[in-house]
């Protein structure tokens, strides 16, 4: 298994982490 990291892991780690926020600051709001 790979450790390093291809493009295509980094925009999917960052877009796994930008919908955490999205749903945390949501749920601050309400």
């Amino acid at each position: 298994m790979n450790t390093e990291l291809t493009q295509y892991d980094y925009v999917h780690l960052v877009y796994l982490i930008a919908l955490l926020i999205l749903l945390i600051f949501f749920r601050g709001i309400k």
